[in-house]
């Protein structure tokens, strides 16, 4: 049987020879021509037509109009239904969201601290990136190899990050910090969730909130908690697709983000 696209209105009627196509360049394109009365050509019309209509995977990319010398008071209507490899269009149903995942990792401080006060990298001692001020004239204390925070409740040292904080002249470096850096860079997934729509309204009414701990349908077997970190609605080919973000942590601030 031979397959060819609708026709978009009943006041239509499709040119002889047509519909038929052609592919070139790796590209599959269809051609389509309809005969309408001037009292039933509006451009409303054709707008509506090229937003929803589809054939086999292409959607219409050029639409041109013309009188027609027969008969006359008419209008040729020409469609190209068309999808090159580089258009991008997604062939996804309306509302069956899609997932994909992807990884550019989060920088945390490496004096991170849980939200239950415990450190993110056990590893870490202070000395790793703060320097060990004293009053002249002090040792090193047995403490400064393996302190994990700057509580310090002996008055003649004092943890600091440069020394223009040092507290007067009486004072001196008794130790340099041991490392040069601040943050290190850690796996943080991001999900991504793609959900098409004919409608601008129904692609809007699936935005997230961004700042919400939500966990995405599909986390691609990764723990942890998860927020949305971006949400929004944009076009694509003749659809609307709303794109939103969920990015993975061991765990986000409850007191700051909403749930």
């Amino acid at each position: 049987m031979y397959d060819e696209p609708e026709i978009p209105f009943s006041t239509w009627t499709r040119q002889p020879g047509f519909s038929n196509g052609s592919f070139v360049d790796g590209s599959f394109t269809v051609q389509d021509s309809f005969v309408c009365s001037v009292d039933n050509f509006i451009l409303e019309n054709i707008e509506e037509a090229v937003n929803r209509l589809s054939f086999n995977n292409l959607y219409v990319s050029n639409v041109t109009y013309r009188p027609a010398t027969d008969p006359k008071n008419h209008v040729i209507i020409n469609l190209t239904y068309s999808r090159s490899s580089s258009s991008g269009y997604s062939t996804a149903k309306d509302g069956v969201p899609e997932y994909s995942i992807d990884d550019s990792g989060i920088e945390i401080p490496i004096d991170a601290q849980k939200n239950d006060g415990s450190l993110y990298f056990t590893q870490y001692r202070t000395c790793h990136n703060y320097m060990l001020a004293a009053k002249t004239g002090q040792t090193t204390p047995p403490w400064w190899s393996t302190a994990t925070d700057r509580i310090n409740s002996d008055v003649n040292f004092r943890w600091i990050k440069e020394p223009s904080e040092l507290p007067g002249e009486d004072w001196v470096i008794l130790k340099d910090k041991t490392k040069r850096i601040e943050s290190v860079p850690v796996p943080s997934p991001v999900v991504n969730e793609k959900i098409w729509y004919q409608s601008y309204s129904q692609a809007c009414a699936k935005k997230r909130i961004v700042g919400a701990i939500v966990t995405p349908p599909k986390t691609f077997g990764e723990s942890g908690e998860w927020m949305v970190v971006g949400s929004a609605v944009d076009r694509d080919g003749k659809r609307w697709v709303c794109h939103s973000r969920f990015q993975n942590a061991p765990e986000w601030d409850s007191d700051y983000l909403k749930n």
